[in-house]
């Protein structure tokens, strides 16, 4: 039992232009049976049909189905109730035009509990049922309007509705269609309720068992019980000659038959037979047709036919597909499904698909592009600019008003200020600031002559600041000549245009390379290659030695006994004591035991002795170990560098000033790794302005395109979605076809894209006689990629979501077949 009450719809309410199209409609309707509902265009059936099926929404009121009741549109459990109790016949069909008439009823059926062949097994069995089992494989766009209806019917069917709700089936059809759809009609509703909304007061009076009358969205008249007479069929395009009076005129040579139909008006006909043509010439302003037998319109000998209400009365029903348990709305519509209507969907479209795919193509290479030019604009590499590790700071001692000229003064200056330092300081080290360049000479090739290649950009700092764990290649110095670069100099050194960078395919090949420092003898060799991320060299106290003085090659005793074991073995160094070796340090050196000798200004110490054989390397002097940082301190002067763990806390700790200087002298401090952050900041900064706008401004318009043109295909799949969501399917499941769908044109248009874009970007970048200046790391075109499916997916699914939040009647009035 359908119970419908106090049922109330107005149009645009909050406006002006309300328009209520049904007032406080109640009715009551049976569990099977066939029900018309007639009146004029425009007064209310199809809104009523619609509102009790559950396709759109209602201002107030009830629809009731046994202890299930609908109070609003659009709810899960109104969806749950049509989708197990009603079935619906359109005057439009509305069936997926381009899939066969059986994947039509096997859609249909995605909340039935059967499988795959017991699915195939009902849809045929109900296609028989309307004489259209012939044609289960045909595209149903390849079929009559009547028999697309027919499918229509059998997809109502195939689903056993308690209630079938039919919209005008036949306002599309002619006389003989419409007088088997509802025969068809009049059969199914001897299992189950129809209810027929028509137009057609004669097919409504001979098929129905009650008629419902509605005027100006109220209920006129319910009407049951009449007096039911023989259907007769119009003509159309049959003349009957049972319904015409018959008169022959004849002549010779000439003879005609008139057919005279009731109340037509006599006719007078002049005719005039002439060589070539024949001339009728007619008394009124009748339309005359004239053609062959075989041509419409047909006359046929006796009475049009007519149907017997005593025939229809005494005919059988159809019997119905046995009922099957109902499950969750869409189970049956799994990922196979979903994978077959996102193939179809990529597949259709013809010329205006490849147009879609091309567009989405060139903007996503534009996209990466325009991103790869601002990135290069706007991003900074450490590489290009940093010369120097991120915990130094260069301080110079600055006379100030209270000191005099005298040089000693300024280094005395220093002295306090390095000592005041280190003892109030944060956690540091301070050394010599060493200016001295690595280089050596390189032949890459026989046929090419040796080349001077210098390293460049780099600080040297002690090996007691290297983690050795940072270490990628190689080893620790174990000496003072063996020395640790970090990989980020060398890659700096092949990326330099010229022989080393065509010559050389690897930082590895720079183990073992003995090394020269500029105008010094000292030569140390790379034992090892770090990755501690700063352009640094690291060497120990003794090798910093070297790196800064010069001619002075010195050694510790334990190194030069390390060096050279057995032949310093028995010497002993006091601290102020040194061992110099005349054949370096100068002849006049061997008569000079027991005298003075001057590292530097600052540093004096006591020949012990004077060895005439010398190490293999040109050492001139051997210091006690405990001189090695005295004679490093000789060399601090009024310009030095401070190695500090946290340098904003040595930063704020130099900013309060040195006591015993205050007056005398001052600290100019520079970080110069700060300073190069900062002025490469300030140009990206210039740089990117203009960048943006250009860059934003192709993006956008890009995105607005790809918008427009992904969601007018979306609009042109309202048939779909309107079928989908007529048949109750769910809308998530919409949602993962066009997802699906997307996510597959993306994979064909955009990936691809995105990727030769990156690959030709990186390609022109790598070539140095190209002068390409636009690059872009690997992730960047990834992410270029990623938005440009993001914006896919929102172009895709938005309008899908939106269309398919409506009424499922909403979705098919926008759509016109």
């Amino acid at each position: 039992m359908l119970e419908i009450k106090h049922l109330t719809k107005t149009y645009d309410a909050r406006s002006a232009q309300a328009n209520t199209v049904l007032h406080d409609i109640t009715l009551s309707l049976p569990d099977k049976g066939f029900i018309c509902i007639v009146g004029a265009s425009g007064c209310g059936k199809t809104t009523l049909l619609n509102a009790a099926g559950g396709l759109d929404t209602f201002d107030s009121g009830t629809i009731t189905i046994d202890n299930s009741t609908i109070t609003k549109c659009g709810t899960r459990s109104s969806e749950t109730v049509r989708c197990e109790n009603f079935g619906y016949i359109f005057q439009n069909y509305h069936l997926l035009s381009d899939r066969s008439v059986l994947y039509n009823l096997y859609i249909a059926m995605h909340s039935l509990a059967l499988t795959h062949r017991e699915k195939i097994s009902r849809a045929r069995s109900v296609l028989r049922t309307v004489g259209m089992e012939r044609y289960e494989k045909r595209i149903v766009r390849e079929l009559s309007g009547g028999q697309q209806q027919r499918v229509s019917i059998a997809r109502a069917l195939a689903l056993r509705p308690r209630v079938i709700f039919a919209d005008e089936p036949t306002g599309n059809l002619d006389e003989a269609n419409t007088v088997n759809i509802c025969t068809l009609l009049r059969r199914v509703s001897r299992t189950s309720l129809v209810v027929m909304v028509t137009h057609e007061e004669k097919t409504a009076r001979f098929f129905a068992d009650r008629i419902i009358r509605i005027a100006d969205g109220r209920i006129v008249e319910d009407l049951s019980g009449w007096n039911r007479e023989d259907y007769a069929a119009l003509g159309g395009d049959r003349i009957y000659t049972g319904d015409c009076t018959e008169e022959i005129a004849e002549a010779e040579g000439f003879s005609v038959r008139l057919l005279r139909a009731p109340g037509a008006a006599p006719v007078t006909l002049t005719v005039a037979a002439l060589p070539n043509r024949i001339v009728i010439k007619l008394n009124d302003r009748r339309i005359v047709s004239t053609g062959s037998t075989s041509e419409l319109p047909e006359i046929l000998e006796g009475s049009p036919p007519s149907l017997s209400a005593e025939h229809l009365d005494t005919e059988g029903g159809i019997e119905p597909v046995s009922p099957v348990r109902r499950t969750r709305p869409g189970t049956g519509f799994g990922a196979k499904m979903i994978s077959a209507e996102a193939r179809r969907l990529l597949r259709s479209g013809g010329a205006k698909k490849t147009v879609t795919r091309i567009f989405l193509f060139l903007i996503t290479a534009l996209t990466v592009f325009s991103l790869a030019d601002f990135l290069s604009v706007a991003q900074l590499d450490p590489h290009d600019f940093i010369t120097t590790d991120p915990h130094l700071l260069r301080i110079t001692i600055q006379r100030n008003a209270g000191m005099g000229e005298d040089p000693d003064e300024l280094l005395t200056a220093a002295d306090t200020a390095i000592a005041y330092i280190r003892e109030n300081g944060p956690d540091c080290t301070v050394y010599p600031y060493i200016t001295t360049q690595l280089s050596y000479t390189e032949q890459t090739f026989p046929q090419v002559n040796a080349s001077y290649v210098s390293f460049s950009g780099y600080s040297y700092l002690p090996l007691e600041k290297l983690d050795g764990t940072k270490l990628i290649s190689g080893r620790m110095p174990e000496n003072s000549y063996e020395i640790v670069v970090d990989r980020w100099v060398l890659d700096k050194l092949l990326g330099t245009s010229g022989i080393v960078q065509n010559g050389i395919g690897s930082i590895d090949y720079f183990l073992g390379k003995s090394l020269r420092i500029t105008r010094q003898s000292y030569m140390p060799q790379i034992v090892g290659i770090c990755d501690c991320g700063s352009p640094a060299v690291y060497l120990n106290e003794t090798g910093m030695l070297g790196a800064f003085i010069r001619p002075l090659d010195v050694l510790s005793l334990t190194e030069l006994k390390r060096l050279y074991p057995g032949t310093y073995d028995d010497v002993t160094l006091s601290s102020g004591e040194v061992i110099v070796f005349p054949v370096f340090a100068g002849r006049s050196y061997a008569a000079r035991v027991g005298k003075k000798i001057a590292l530097n200004s600052r540093f004096l110490a006591t020949i012990k002795e004077s060895w005439e054989e010398s190490p293999n390397r040109k050492t001139v002097c051997a210091l006690a170990d405990e001189d090695i940082p005295r004679a490093l301190d000789s060399l601090l002067g009024s310009e030095f560098t401070v190695w500090c763990e946290d340098k904003d806390a040595m930063l704020f700790f130099l900013s309060e000033g040195i006591p015993e200087l205050e007056g005398i002298a001052k600290l100019k401090i520079t970080d110069s790794y700060t300073e190069a952050w900062q002025e490469q900041r300030e140009a990206a900064l210039a740089r990117v302005g203009t960048r943006l706008i250009v860059t934003s401004t192709i993006t956008v318009v890009s995105v607005v395109l790809l918008c427009l043109l992904l969601q007018a295909t979306v609009r042109e799949r309202i048939g779909m979605i309107a079928v989908c969501r007529l048949l109750c399917l769910p809308r998530r499941k919409l949602l993962a076809v066009f997802a699906l769908e997307a996510l597959s044109l993306s994979l064909l248009c955009s990936l691809p894209a995105a990727a030769l874009t990156y690959g030709t970007i990186t390609l022109l970048s790598s070539l140095p006689s190209i002068g390409y200046a636009v690059s872009m790391p690997w992730y960047a075109a990834l992410a270029a990629y990623l938005c440009i499916l993001f914006i896919q997916f929102c172009a895709s699914l938005l309008p899908v979501l939106r269309i398919s939040r409506l009424p499922a009647a909403r979705i098919a009035a926008k759509y016109e077949p």
